[in-house]
């Protein structure tokens, strides 16, 4: 398996997508995962010339890169056909961008539920289905596998689809696509009442990306906290030997917000995956 880092939103060093390529691939990391969100990544700000250079510089590297598609302000669940319709364009977009940078796989976030949607949860699921449905189409188009995530524990807005590994998996096989896949983040499963086993079992046949990054678990309520690995009560021995059963072209990125706690967790997890 490839480990690399995600460029997430909150990365708390002030630089540019070729720098951090060029400082993870100086740390011995293998994928970088771009997160087309503001400031770093905001995707239509992207002009023609940088995507070549991202590309190439990867390329020039032996980089992987894998894109995590736009979910701020957005969901594809929707009840108001208008919101649901423009947050497809916008992960559309992203995957676009992945297409112009030569990635193959963009990680997305299911549906929420809105302000009414708690009211309407059958609707809600209708909506979050079709959406998928509609995006695996178009990045089957363009030869881009995607990566549905798993979310944590999220007060009043989080629907079961999004959170139960079974249900999840019920989704994949419903759409039945081999352009559909499982982005697993281990942090948010820890936050669950779901155990490591039946993410690993619902999961294990679908996943071609998984997230790292460590919490204390479920007994402080929703605590998706991104700490360094190791810091939190996550197994990472146990789960090392469980994942050294997956297919071997599986990326990884430690999803943390600096150089630091990259390097710490790199450092940890490589005695386990050695």
């Amino acid at each position: 398996m490839k480990i690399g880092a995600s460029f997430v939103l909150n990365f708390t060093e002030n630089i540019t997508i070729l720098e951090f390529i060029k400082k993870s691939h100086a740390m011995g990391l293998q994928v970088v995962e771009l997160v087309t969100e503001p400031p770093y990544c905001f995707i239509d700000n992207i002009d023609e010339i940088t995507r070549v250079e991202i590309k190439e510089l990867a390329e020039e590297l032996a980089i992987k890169l894998t894109i995590h598609s736009v979910f701020s302000d957005i969901n594809i669940a929707a009840i108001n056909e208008s919101v649901r319709n423009l947050s497809l364009v916008q992960i559309k977009k992203s995957i676009d961008f992945a297409v112009d940078i030569g990635s193959k796989i963009v990680t997305f976030h299911p549906g929420v539920f809105g302000a009414i949607g708690a009211s309407y949860p059958k609707i809600t699921q209708e909506r979050n289905v079709k959406s998928i449905e509609e995006l695996t189409k178009y990045a089957s188009e363009r030869k881009i596998i995607l990566g549905l995530e798993n979310m944590p524990i999220m007060p009043m807005n989080q629907p079961e689809d999004a959170i139960s590994p079974q249900k999840m998996l019920q989704i994949i096989s419903a759409i039945d696509s081999s352009n559909l896949k499982i982005t697993w983040d281990i942090g948010h499963s820890h936050t669950t009442k779901y155990s490591f086993a039946e993410f690993f079992n619902s999961f294990r046949e679908h996943v071609v990306h998984i997230h790292l990054h460590d919490n204390h678990g479920p007994i402080d309520g929703w605590c998706d906290t991104h700490l360094e690995v190791g810091k939190g009560t996550i197994n990472w021995e146990s789960f090392c030997d469980q994942i050294s059963t997956l297919d071997s072209d599986i990326t990884m990125v430690f999803e943390l917000d600096n150089w630091e706690k990259i390097a710490n967790s790199f450092e940890l997890l490589s005695k386990y995956l050695n």
